[in-house]
C-alpha cells in the first residue's frame, strides 16, 4: 500500500502537467506571431528590436512587412491585419474611435542629406530655403542640384514646412515647380537620393543609419543630426514616432511592447538612430 500510495503521489502531478502543459502552449501558439505594418521610417530599428526579442522569445515570431505608410499602419490593425502599426503622429480625430491606442515610443532627427559624391558637409536654413525656390540650383564645384521632394500631402513634408513660414513657402514653390524628382515614401526618398548624382532631400536618421548604402548627412545650421544633439536640444528637427495597437492586445504583442521600452530596448533604438519615449508608465495599452 506504501508503494501505491508513493506511486501515485509521484504521478499526479505528472498527469497533470501533461494535460495542462500543452493546453497553455497551444493557447499561446495560437498568439505566436506578431505581426507589424506601417510607415518605413522606423522599420530599420524595428528589425532591430525584432531580431533581439526573438533572442529571449524564441516561440515569438515576428513578421514586419514593407512600409504602407502611417495611416496604413492604423488602417491595417483596425481591420486585423496587423497587430502593431507604425506611425510618424498619434492618433487624430475618427481615428481615436477605431477601439486603438497609440504611444510614442522615440523621436528620431531629421536630416537634410545629399548624396555621396556631394562635396558639402553642411547647410543653413537660409542655404535650404535658396535651394527649395530655385534660386541655387548648383552644388560649390558646379554640379546641378536635384532636388527630391515628397508630395504635399506626406507627413515629412508637413514637418519639413514646419521649420519657418519662409521655408513653408520655400516649400509651396517647388512642389508647384515642373520637372521635380519626387519620392512616393521615406524608403524611395532615401533610395532617390543614394541613387541620383548631385541629389538633395530630407530624411529620418535612423532611415539613414540603418539603411545599406551611403548617402552625405550634413549638419544643420552648424549642428550635425544626432540622438545626443536631440536630446540636449541643440538639435531642433525631430519626427515622433508612435506604436499602434488595439485597446487589448495578446500577450505576445504586450510583451514586445515592454521590449521596446526595456532598457535593452532603448539601447536598442538609440543605436539606430532614435531617441527613446522613455518610462513604463506611459504603456497602457490594455485592461489590467
Amino acid at each position: 500500500m506504501r508503494v501505491r500510495f508513493f506511486r501515485s503521489v509521484v504521478l499526479m502531478p505528472l498527469i497533470l502537467l501533461v494535460v495542462i502543459f500543452p493546453l497553455q502552449s497551444a493557447v499561446y501558439a495560437n498568439e505566436s506571431e506578431i505581426r507589424i505594418a506601417g510607415g518605413s521610417t522606423a522599420l530599420g530599428s524595428m528589425e532591430l528590436l525584432a531580431a533581439a526579442f526573438r533572442e529571449s522569445h524564441p516561440r515569438i515570431s515576428v513578421r514586419i512587412y514593407q512600409g504602407i505608410g502611417s495611416a496604413g499602419g492604423f488602417r491595417a490593425v483596425a481591420a486585423g491585419e496587423a497587430d502593431i502599426g507604425l506611425m510618424g503622429r498619434p492618433l487624430l480625430g475618427n481615428e481615436l474611435t477605431m477601439g486603438l491606442s497609440s504611444r510614442e515610443y522615440a523621436r528620431t532627427p531629421l536630416a537634410f542629406i545629399a548624396g555621396a559624391d556631394v562635396n558639402v558637409s553642411g547647410v543653413t536654413i537660409e542655404d535650404v530655403v535658396k535651394i527649395y525656390r530655385g534660386e541655387t540650383t548648383t552644388w560649390p564645384n558646379g554640379e546641378r542640384i536635384r532636388l527630391i521632394l515628397y508630395s504635399a500631402s506626406d507627413l515629412d513634408t508637413a514637418l519639413e514646412k514646419q521649420i519657418s513660414r519662409e521655408m513653408s513657402e520655400a516649400i509651396d514653390a517647388a512642389l508647384a515647380r515642373p520637372g521635380m524628382i519626387f519620392a512616393w515614401s521615406t524608403q524611395d526618398g532615401y533610395d532617390k537620393v543614394k541613387e541620383t548624382p548631385g541629389s538633395f532631400g530630407f530624411c529620418s536618421l535612423t532611415k539613414v543609419l540603418t539603411e545599406k548604402g551611403s548617402v552625405r548627412v550634413l549638419s544643420y545650421n552648424g549642428m550635425l543630426p544626432s540622438v545626443k544633439n536631440l536630446k540636449n536640444g541643440s538639435y531642433p528637427l525631430y519626427k515622433p514616432l508612435y506604436v499602434v495597437v488595439k485597446s487589448n492586445p495578446s500577450r505576445p504583442v504586450r510583451d514586445f511592447l515592454h521590449f521596446i521600452f526595456s532598457s535593452k530596448g532603448q539601447l536598442i533604438l538609440e543605436k539606430a538612430g532614435d531617441m527613446p519615449v522613455s518610462g513604463r508608465s506611459k504603456l497602457k495599452f490594455y485592461k489590467h
